[in-house]
This record gives C-alpha cells, sequence and structure tokens, in this order.
C-alpha cells in the first residue's frame, strides 16, 4: 500500500468514526466552539457541562469578571504613615529655660503618585512639591444647600481616624503620656522641664491593641549644640559655600533645616552632619536651589531618629534636641541673593 493511500484512509477516520462527533485527537481536530472530548470525539462547547474550558473563562472575564475583578485589581493599596516626635530644650545657659514637646499622628490612606521631586546633593537632600490647587469649593456649597440642613449632622461628622492608642513616652528626667481624641488624632504635649538628661534614653511605647502595631522603641536622647556660625538671620549668597560651626557633640546627627514656599512650589533642604565633626559646609550648588530673593526659614537641632515598619505602616520615632544661640533655639530666616 502507497504512502498515500495510507494517509487519505488515516484522514477518513479521523472525519468520520462510528456515530457521534467527528473523531479526535486534541481540541484543535475540531470545529471552532468544539473541543475534543474523552471519548476522542468532537463536541460542542454550548452543550458541555464538564470542566470549565478557554471559552467558558473567556465569557466570564468579558462578563461577571471584567465587573469584579477589575475594579479589585485596580484599587490601590492602602499605606500607613506615621510619626512620633519629642522634643526637649535643655537649656544650661545661666537663666535658660527647659522644656519639652512631643506629638504624634498617623494617617492611612490610598497609595497615591509623589508629586515631589527630590534629589541627593552630597549630605543634602532637596524637596521640591509644586503647589496642590484646593478643590472647587462650590461643590460642596451646593451639596449642603441640597441638603437643606436633613443630614447635617450626619455631613458635619468627623470621621474616626486611625491611632495607636496611648503613646508613652518616658525619658530619664520625665514621663508623659499622648492619648488621642475622639477622631483620633493627637494634641500635642507640653511641660516647663526637659524631658531626659543627657546621657540618658527616651523610649516610647504604644498600646498593644490599636489601628497601628505596637512599637516599643528606645534611643539615646540628643544633646543641645550651640551654634556659633553663621548668624541666622540675614542676607546668603548664593554664590558661596555656607558653613556651620558648633560646640558639644550628641548622640544622632546635627540636622540643618532651610525651607521656603514660591508661588509655585515649597522647597526645602535637609542636611545631616556627624555632631563630633564640629563643622559642616553647605555647598553653593545646593543653596543655588532656592531663587533669587527667596526669604527662607532656617533651623538646626540635633536628632536621634529611628523608623519602625509593621505590615503596611512606617512609623517614624524621633527624639529631638533644639540647637541654641545664645541661650534661645537655634532658628532664624535667610535671605538668598
Amino acid at each position: 500500500m502507497t504512502l498515500r493511500l495510507v494517509c487519505a484512509i488515516g484522514l477518513l477516520t479521523l472525519w468520520s468514526g462510528c456515530g457521534g462527533g467527528k473523531q479526535c485527537a486534541i481540541d484543535t481536530d475540531c470545529e471552532l466552539r468544539e473541543r475534543c472530548d474523552e471519548n476522542n470525539r468532537c463536541v460542542s462547547l454550548g452543550g458541555d457541562t464538564g470542566p470549565a474550558d478557554v471559552g467558558v473563562r473567556d465569557a466570564g472575564d468579558a462578563g461577571e469578571d471584567a465587573g469584579v475583578d477589575v475594579g479589585v485589581d485596580s484599587a490601590p493599596m492602602l499605606l500607613g504613615t506615621g510619626f512620633v516626635t519629642a522634643t526637649s530644650t535643655n537649656n544650661d545657659v545661666p537663666g535658660g529655660a527647659n522644656s519639652y514637646v512631643v506629638s504624634a499622628g498617623f494617617t492611612l490612606a490610598p497609595e497615591m503618585a509623589d508629586e515631589c521631586t527630590r534629589t541627593d546633593m552630597g549630605a543634602c537632600t532637596v524637596t521640591v512639591c509644586p503647589v496642590m490647587m484646593p478643590p472647587d469649593a462650590g461643590v460642596p456649597d451646593a451639596g449642603v444647600a441640597a441638603d437643606a440642613g436633613t443630614d447635617a449632622g450626619t455631613d458635619a461628622a468627623v470621621p474616626m481616624g486611625p491611632s495607636a492608642g496611648s503613646i508613652q513616652i518616658m525619658g530619664n528626667a520625665a514621663l508623659t503620656t499622648l492619648v488621642p481624641s475622639a477622631d483620633g488624632t493627637y494634641m500635642p504635649v507640653t511641660a516647663p522641664e526637659r524631658l531626659w538628661d543627657v546621657p540618658g534614653t527616651v523610649v516610647f511605647r504604644s498600646a498593644p491593641v490599636a489601628e497601628v502595631p505596637m512599637f516599643n522603641e528606645e534611643l539615646d536622647g540628643p544633646d543641645q549644640i550651640v551654634v556659633t556660625g553663621p548668624a541666622l538671620t540675614g542676607i546668603v549668597s548664593r554664590e558661596m559655600d555656607l558653613p556651620f560651626t558648633w560646640m558639644e557633640t550628641s548622640a544622632g546627627e546635627v540636622v540643618i533645616r532651610i525651607s521656603a514656599a514660591t508661588p509655585t512650589d515649597t522647597r526645602s533642604v535637609q542636611c545631616n552632619f556627624d555632631p563630633a565633626g564640629l563643622s559642616a559646609t553647605i555647598p553653593a550648588g545646593v543653596l543655588q536651589t532656592f531663587p533669587m530673593g527667596t526669604m527662607a526659614s532656617v533651623v538646626v537641632t540635633t536628632e536621634n531618629q529611628t523608623v519602625v515598619e509593621s505590615g503596611v505602616w512606617t512609623t517614624t520615632i524621633s527624639a529631638t534636641a533644639s540647637g541654641l544661640v545664645g541661650g534661645a533655639p537655634a532658628v532664624g530666616t535667610f535671605t538668598f541673593n
């Protein structure tokens, strides 16, 4: 028998068979909208009640899945951010006043695109954020008018925000507690005394049951430094490096922040230096990120910081000491030329 005859017989057998649908070996031997069943026969997808196949899945994707899965898949991830900061002014200058302030805040919100740009320049980070236009006030007003006072109580209700419960901040000189209000926010707590003595530690401990995962962190309390240069108020050239000098050393880092607002954006510079160096320099290139004529605030502190990550939550915990100039906090205003 010739090879051509063998092929012809095989093809005839495949297409005819004995009763039922066309004989097949795999799905592609069948017509469109048919599949090859366990008896090696082509059967219609429409009458098939067996296991789901590509056709059935496609129908689901176009219908129910398309309406449900896409909505779920495209939902932004919720991210939690928070901070707890304790600032102690340990003023050893004769006649100087000691004080502390502690504050905290937490937010759980959908992940959003970051509109700010950040540029690292040596020990400094330059951050520029565009001015965001406020939402149209006309729309909410129209809604209030339409309500005509019917659901004013509901509209005025303040949503409950996430909190870490009661937060205990314990220095080796004093102890204080932050307690969340009904809406989950924390009012800062102040007192006319130092929170820690140096050397000494400060402990940050949150409640074990709260929306924000519990934290229990201990930091070395930073010491006050005395800033000896430059003058923190006056005109600063953008064409020259800006040197800083100070007395004393500390745990953590010396942090110099310069910030300003322009009609189109807000911009800030944060530079972190080793306290033991007793001096540091902000390069002219960093100062040139501020437009000519800009008035900017400047603050010098020492800070010891840790970041706690748990689940979707990231909480920054900081112990901060204000720098001093003549017994007063090291703050001022630069005008760039």
